[in-house]
């Protein structure tokens, strides 16, 4: 078994490893795109418009009820 302080500097070690990788091939499309950026400007409007939704439906709903 190891020292304590052997063990820590092994398990700080593989999170290091971990967290610094670059970024892993499947996220990567044939084209050389993210798939995040594949999103563009369509992906952007869409998260937009459901945001705006769910602000604005909360607030009809009040002012209905107010009325």
């Amino acid at each position: 078994m190891l020292p304590p302080s052997q063990t820590l500097v092994i398990y700080a070690n593989q999170m290091r490893d971990h967290y610094t990788k670059r970024r892993r091939p499947d996220t990567v499309t044939p084209g050389g795109k993210s798939w995040l950026a594949r999103f563009g400007l369509a992906g952007f409007l869409f998260f937009l418009g459901k945001g705006l939704l769910w602000l604005a439906a909360p607030a009809l709903l009040v002012q209905g009820c107010a009325t």
